[in-house]
């Protein structure tokens, strides 16, 4: 009788308990690995939404000032959301609106020449800040 009890018990399948914290141990480390890379795409993903939402200001000023020859202003507006642009001076065309990015900032000024300049205080450090202007030159500060 003993000796079929004592079979039972060594056909048993399960893992030891060393096996489970050595497996424990592996997922700690690669989590170790991880996260701060998580922080690392963030952040980067942020500067991302950032150079977009000034690439597309920048695209609706040009746009504006192919029909009013003026470059409009637009009123600072944090996303997410959008804001309808001012029109120019004596302009009466339809002014499109410029789509903002939540935690985006988003603000211009107008005239002869335009700066687009969009911040978010959840960038990198130096690049919590991004300006456009019409000539093409792009700024982090």
């Amino acid at each position: 009788m003993l000796k079929t009890i004592h079979r039972m018990q060594r056909n048993q399948k399960g893992f030891t308990l060393v096996e489970l914290l050595i497996v424990i141990a592996i997922i700690a480390i690669l989590a170790a690995i991880a996260i701060p890379q998580f922080a690392s795409y963030r952040a980067r993903g942020i500067e991302a939404s950032m150079v977009a939402d000034a690439k597309n200001a920048a695209t609706t000023m040009e746009a504006v000032f192919a029909d009013c020859q003026a470059y409009p202003a637009i009123s600072s507006t944090t996303g997410p959301g959008s804001v309808t642009v001012t029109a120019p001076g004596g302009c009466s065309a339809t002014m499109p609106t410029v789509n903002v990015s939540a935690g985006n900032t988003l603000s211009a000024t107008g005239g002869t020449t335009f700066t687009v300049t969009v911040a978010n205080p959840n960038g990198r450090s130096g690049r919590t800040t991004h300006t456009l202007n019409n000539a093409g030159a792009t700024t982090w500060s």
